[in-house]
């Protein structure tokens, strides 16, 4: 994938993130995606969709600032800033965060995530 289809894959994945648009989740992550947070946490597809779901109801003023943007082949790293404010939390999120994303057929089919956020994935979802 060139860096341009790389770019406009993680605008079209932050944009479903941000607005909160559920119905595009299944056109932007693979069945059998396998991930892992902070390199201790595993996540299933199913883990991912929960979060997708409790951003999309309890983060408000999302926003996704892209810090930098790598694509080889069929990998994409993109290193941004995440700030939003969590109702259910009450608390401001301001979280560097880098996603390491491997695409299989135009899905996230794998992911790494390494965040500042310092909470149980698990357990908030």
């Amino acid at each position: 994938m060139t860096h341009e289809e790389g770019k406009k894959f993680v605008e079209k994945l932050f944009h479903a993130w941000k607005n909160g648009l559920i119905d595009q989740y299944d056109s932007l992550y693979h069945p059998n995606v396998s991930a892992r947070l902070n390199q201790t946490i595993p996540l299933s597809y199913e883990h991912i969709n929960k979060r997708f779901h409790y951003v999309s109801t309890s983060n408000v003023d999302r926003e996704f600032k892209i810090e930098d943007l790598v694509v080889e082949g069929d990998k994409i790293m993109v290193f941004f800033c995440y700030s939003a404010y969590d109702n259910h939390l009450q608390e401001a999120i301001n979280a560097p965060t880098m996603w390491l994303l491997t695409l299989d057929q135009g899905k996230i089919a794998k992911a790494e995530i390494l965040t500042s956020l310092q909470f149980n994935y698990l357990e908030k979802t």
